[in-house]
Formats: C-alpha cells, sequence, structure tokens
C-alpha cells in the first residue's frame, strides 16, 4: 500500500464529477508544500459550491445523507 501511495495515480469513474476529481487530486499531490491544505481554500473550491459553511460549522445543516444502519455493529457501508 505504500508503494501505491508513493508511486500510482488515482483512478477516477465516470460517475465521479469534474470537481470532485480536481479536489482529490489537489489533496493527493505527492509534494506536501503544493498539496491542498489551505481551509479557505477547500471551503472555496468549487466542489464545495453551495454548502453554508457558517450552518456546517453551527452543526445546524442538514446531513446531505444519512445511512440507515441496521444496528450498533452494522459495517455494510464500508468495503
Amino acid at each position: 500500500m505504500f508503494e501505491d501511495i508513493r508511486h500510482r495515480q488515482a483512478k477516477f469513474y465516470d460517475f465521479h464529477s469534474l470537481e470532485a476529481r480536481d479536489l482529490i487530486s489537489r489533496f493527493l499531490i505527492k509534494e506536501p508544500e503544493l498539496r491542498l491544505s489551505d481551509p479557505e481554500e477547500i471551503m472555496n473550491h468549487k466542489f464545495y459550491a453551495g454548502v453554508n459553511w457558517e450552518a456546517m460549522m453551527a452543526r445546524s445543516a442538514p446531513t446531505p445523507y444519512k445511512p440507515v444502519v441496521k444496528h450498533a455493529t452494522d459495517v455494510s457501508h464500508f468495503d
């Protein structure tokens, strides 16, 4: 896995939006000084267009997805 992280490129599929691809790619840049890490820049990225960050920080924004959990140890949403 370590070698994959160091040498392989991320694989994207057709269902990934261009904004998602750009954001993930910028998070995965190998050189730390070039990697996307500034909170303001992340929050202003096109992928997060329409997010009400004030409501998010106040924990008053509704979750966009709430998985159905069958029981306390349900891990069906994980690979």
